[in-house]
């Protein structure tokens, strides 16, 4: 049991990974002994569920697991679970698509194959943190603010129609927050600038005001 429950930060020493350990204080509810941290694990349709519960209390933690075991029940073990993201992603845009202008649809298209390769064969239920930060770090960084904020409500959208449907336990992505757009500043010349400019403009076209 212990051996399943892997941490997301395993201690080391000298070196070398070593298992963290859990204690079992109640069903389902574990605390992580290095931190005093408490786990909640589950099981359903064959798959093991882990949640860190956030929290060193164990009333507030025994209330997370409530809720908990609230979500994996809502999870829906059929065919549609083992749908990997260009599946869901195709049956979300199908939904909203009659919703649409054309021109919407397409950039939500774009916005989808730009996300493909991130997410390519992995199965909607075991899409995590790890997939969203590897699209946040290696293309994110490269592209216009616009279109980040584009593809990031994209991948949101696709990850919560899957929450919606029982498909998965949480949207990964969620607390990935846009980058700022930082609007042009127009500046308006005064009356003085402006007529040095018309000036200018006259000049560079080799005109005067005594040729106009």
């Amino acid at each position: 049991m212990f051996a399943e429950m892997t941490s997301d930060h395993p201690e080391t020493t000298l070196g070398k990974a070593i298992q963290p350990e859990f204690h079992k204080v109640s069903e389902n509810l574990y605390r992580l002994e290095t931190t005093g941290g408490y786990y909640g694990l589950l099981k359903r349709g064959g798959k093991q569920f882990r949640r860190s519960l956030n929290t060193k209390d164990r009333k507030l933690a025994e209330r997370k697991l409530a809720q908990f075991r609230k979500d994996v029940h809502n999870l829906k073990v059929t065919e549609n679970s083992r749908l990997d993201f260009d599946a869901v992603a195709k049956l979300w845009l199908n939904t909203i698509r009659h919703a649409m202008k054309p021109s919407s649809a397409k950039r939500r298209e774009t916005c989808l194959k730009a996300l493909g390769p991130f997410f390519k064969g992995v199965l909607i239920r075991n899409i995590s943190r790890r997939h969203c930060e590897r699209w946040l770090t290696e293309r994110g960084a490269t592209i216009a603010p616009q279109t980040f904020a584009h593809e990031l409500d994209t991948l949101k959208a696709v990850l919560e129609y899957g929450l919606e449907h029982g498909l998965i336990l949480e949207n990964p992505a969620r607390r990935i927050k846009r980058r700022r757009i930082v609007q042009a500043r127009v500046v308006i010349p005064s009356r003085n600038e402006f007529q040095r400019l018309i000036a200018s403009i006259r000049q560079s076209d080799g005109r005067s005001d005594s040729q106009a």
